[in-house]
């Protein structure tokens, strides 16, 4: 029973302290060595291109894609690193292909809204509205026509990604649209941007040591 005070309230109980597991996390910056982060950076390339083709090879497999063909890759990469580096690699591989076929869905979702809409107020006359549905038509002659090629845009957009779903085709760039761009937009003295050394890479390093 809980016990209670003279007033007649309820007293707390004292409070419960979880006991520490004992791991400990520590993130931090690296501080290498010149030869050290020559190593490093030879070892991020090395993993960044069996990651590449391991997701290349996940991509062209799409919805095909089974439990024997996992463990096939995984024991390819194996030969090349380890163990633990080729089962990081080739679950990142899945999470980026699942990723992608769920932006895929998403993008079909939002194209299938879009053309609705733009359907739905081209029955609406110029100016008014849809004396049934309430919808507001556009606003001139020029809008409309202008949506009624838009239209065209989207429905063949939808069209193409509505194939790409079906047959399980996925667009992937790996590391992402803003470094693709960096790759194929120069600097100054000529060298991609994407080969320069910025602020971050010192803890891009320290995410591949981590991994």
């Amino acid at each position: 029973m809980t016990g209670r005070s003279a007033s007649g309230l309820r007293v707390l109980a004292p409070p419960r302290v979880v006991v520490p597991t004992g791991a400990l996390t520590v993130r931090t910056r690296l501080r290498l060595s010149d030869l050290d982060a020559v190593v490093l950076r030879e070892l991020a390339e090395y993993l960044s291109r069996l990651a590449a083709r391991d997701l290349a090879e996940r991509v062209a497999l799409g919805t095909r894609h089974t439990a024997a063909d996992f463990a096939r890759r995984k024991r390819e990469l194996t030969a090349l690193t380890s163990s633990r580096w080729a089962g990081t690699l080739t679950r990142g591989s899945n999470d980026q292909w699942q990723l992608a076929r769920r932006a895929q869905a998403a993008h079909l979702a939002r194209l299938a809204a879009e053309i609705g809409t733009i359907e739905r107020r081209l029955t609406a006359p110029v100016g008014g509205r849809d004396g049934s549905t309430r919808v507001k038509g556009y606003p001139t002659r020029r809008v409309r026509a202008a949506k009624q090629q838009r239209l065209q845009v989207l429905r063949a957009r939808l069209s193409r990604v509505a194939a790409d779903a079906a047959a399980g085709r996925v667009r992937v760039v790996r590391g992402g649209k803003d470094l693709l761009r960096a790759r194929f937009r120069p600097d100054r003295s000529g060298q991609p941007a994407g080969r320069r050394d910025r602020p971050g890479d010192q803890g891009r390093l320290d995410a591949v040591i981590r991994g």
